[in-house]
């Protein structure tokens, strides 16, 4: 007889029941083992504020490698806690950044992005979409509007130069996954950033 059992997520064969007792009588045979993950900011920002997350500046996080929501909300470590026993697995919270999975997680994701609330410029474009596979598209846009920022129509062809364009206006900002996050400045209300291509 040939026994085929998944133990922590690994397909385990055995000959006999026998075996398999044997197997789960050993020391760390199935003990699940805690995985300690990453967190992940806007590189601009700390992630903790003394010994706990920075919740003013960090209000969701991302649970989609998980099975989750891409933008969980979080204002506290309970949130946390709680938006991974929703998905099934169970987390303990030290000292900040200390987060570590203890239970109901097999995969082989160790990190979690914070999202900041932080004003936020969707790329649009003229034609084409700006972003292509998380990265600018610099070949069909070279161009961008910052008139809605007291500026003009500045040329572009790197992140870089959209970086120094708004610090020329007074703008800090971080771009994370084709996305303007505004880190300091007057947005004056701005949602979106317009691309152009200029001959």
């Amino acid at each position: 007889m040939i026994l085929k059992i998944y133990i922590r997520g690994r397909l385990r064969i055995f000959r006999s029941f026998k075996d398999y007792f044997a197997a789960l009588l050993k020391p760390g045979c199935c003990v699940y083992q805690p995985i300690t993950l990453t967190l992940l900011g806007n590189g601009v920002d700390p992630i903790c504020d003394g010994t706990d997350i920075d919740f003013t500046v960090y209000t969701e996080m991302d649970l989609s490698p998980y099975g989750g929501d891409a933008n969980t909300p979080i204002t506290s470590n309970q949130d946390i806690i709680d938006a991974f026993a929703d998905l099934g697995i169970t987390v303990s919270i030290g000292d900040c950044p200390d987060i570590v999975i203890t239970a109901g997680y097999y995969g082989e994701e160790t990190t979690v992005q914070l999202l900041p609330l932080l004003p936020m410029l969707a790329m649009v474009g003229d034609v084409e979409p700006v972003c292509v596979d998380g990265d600018i598209d610099f070949v069909n846009y070279n161009a961008i509007d910052l008139t809605p920022f007291g500026g003009g129509i500045e040329a572009v062809a790197s992140e870089q130069d959209i970086i120094d364009a708004f610090d020329a206006e007074g703008l800090t900002i971080v771009i994370i996954d084709c996305v303007v996050y505004i880190t300091a400045g007057d947005d004056r209300g701005q949602t979106e950033l317009q691309f152009s291509l200029t001959s």
